[in-house]
C-alpha cells in the first residue's frame, strides 16, 4: 500500500510540471474571389493566423486555407464584406 501511494504522488508531481500546450481545432477552407481582391485577402490570412495549403489561378482566385476554427465565423463576413458577396467560401473540413 505504502509503495503504491508514494509512486501516486511522485507521478501527480510529475504530471504538474509537464508543459502544456493548447489543442487548436483546425478548419479547411476553399476561397474562390477576383483577383483585385488578393491583397485584402492575404492581410486577412496573416491576422487570423491562417495558412495556405494550395493556390490556384485561373479566371478566379483559388485557395485551400487552414486556419483556427474560432477565426471562421470572421473570415466568412471579412471576405464576404470585402468581395461584395462576389467570394465564395466552402468549408472542407
Amino acid at each position: 500500500g505504502g509503495l503504491v501511494r508514494a509512486y501516486s504522488g511522485v507521478t501527480a508531481a510529475a504530471m504538474q510540471q509537464l508543459p502544456t500546450t493548447e489543442k487548436i481545432i483546425p478548419a479547411r477552407v476553399r476561397i474562390t474571389l477576383p483577383y483585385h481582391h488578393l491583397t485584402l485577402l492575404k492581410r486577412l490570412l496573416a491576422r487570423i493566423e491562417a495558412e495556405t495549403e494550395e493556390e490556384n489561378y485561373s479566371e478566379l482566385a483559388e485557395f485551400v486555407i487552414r486556419l483556427p476554427q474560432e477565426h471562421l465565423e470572421t473570415l466568412q463576413k471579412e471576405v464576404s464584406g470585402m468581395s461584395a458577396g462576389r467570394a465564395s467560401l466552402e468549408i472542407i473540413t
